[in-house]
Order: C-alpha cells, then structure tokens, then sequence
C-alpha cells in the first residue's frame, strides 16, 4: 500500500472517530435534556404537563412515577386520582405498572 494510501486512511479513521465523538457529546446533551424533563414531571406535582414523546421513550414509566409521588406527598388520594390514555392496551400497560410500583 502507498504510503499517500495509508495516510488518507488514518485520515478518514481520525476524522471517523471525531464524528462519532461529536454524536456521543450531542446524545449526552439529549440525554441531561431528557433528565431533567423526567425529573420535573415526578417532582413538581402541582404543576401541569403535556408530554410529547415517541413510543417507547419512557411516558408510561413517567406517568407511574408522577402517580406514586402524588399519592406518597399526600397531594393525592387514590380515589381522586385519573390518568388517560390512547388505548386499551397502554391502560392496560399503565395500571399493571403502577400496581407493581405500589408494592416495592
């Protein structure tokens, strides 16, 4: 291999690992972004939200922890307490979670 070859090559990896360490620095950002939006939502109970997110990212998880701060402050009782959601089956998912967090 040429040595102008080899050269371009170290280049490309350099540049390569460069990018994805920029990427790793930009998730990282989305991520202290997202952790403080999560935080939020669990602590600041007298407050209202609109949670906007794709599926899978964790609002199931939120709304349960958000449910359990509620009633654990004494901002809540049980029976005062609604959540809604789009579907059967994700209200099936979210009172299954938040049966099992009420019993740790």
């Amino acid at each position: 291999m040429s040595k102008e070859r080899e050269e371009l090559e170290e280049k490309e990896e350099k540049e390569g690992k460069e990018e994805i360490e920029e990427v790793e620095k930009i998730e990282k950002i989305e991520e202290l972004k997202d952790e403080k939006a999560r935080e939020a939502i669990k602590c600041r109970l007298h407050e209202n939200f609109l949670v906007d997110a794709g599926a899978g990212s964790g609002k199931t998880t939120c709304l349960v922890e958000r449910m359990v701060a509620l009633l654990a402050s004494g901002s809540c009782e049980p029976e005062k307490m609604a959540a809604v959601t789009f579907t059967r089956k994700a209200a099936g998912e979210l009172k299954e979670k938040f049966q099992c967090r009420l019993e740790e």
